[in-house]
């Protein structure tokens, strides 16, 4: 994304209520930034208009919006960003401080047994809650 418009260009057409920050990390839909939104710490996810899967994100966005789990990160809101033409999808979220599973693996960190546990039973019941929220 980042060769396509700047974070200065997403700064200067982001709703009030996003503030963005620094780039965290990017790939093939978007970008997500480090930032705030209604003054609350946020990682902020500017999606690529070219995306085919905008009725998906916003399906995806209502669906974490009706969900209340502590396994499951929420979101604020949703909303289109015009640049230079061209309509970015803005997705605020509550931003989780730390290091991905992945990360702490690749950097060397070995999960024992208990932590290994603790992580299946918290993502299980995470996918409990998910599939109770749907049938409902």
């Amino acid at each position: 994304m980042s060769g396509k418009i700047s974070i200065e260009e997403i700064k200067g057409n982001c709703p009030e209520r996003f503030e963005v920050e620094s780039l965290l990390d990017e790939g093939g839909q978007g970008a997500v930034f480090r930032g705030l939104y209604s003054g609350k710490p946020s990682a902020i996810k500017i999606i690529n208009p070219n995306t085919t899967e905008r009725k998906r994100i916003e399906r995806e966005v209502q669906f974490l919006s009706e969900l209340n789990h502590p396994n499951v990160v929420g979101v604020y809101e949703l909303a289109d960003i015009s640049i230079k033409g061209q309509v970015f999808q803005i997705v605020a979220y509550p931003f989780i401080d730390g290091d991905t599973v992945a990360k702490r693996i690749l950097d060397g960190h070995s999960p024992d047994k208990s932590e290994l546990l603790k992580l299946g039973s918290q993502i299980g019941s995470a996918i409990s809650e998910m599939w109770r929220s749907k049938l409902r």
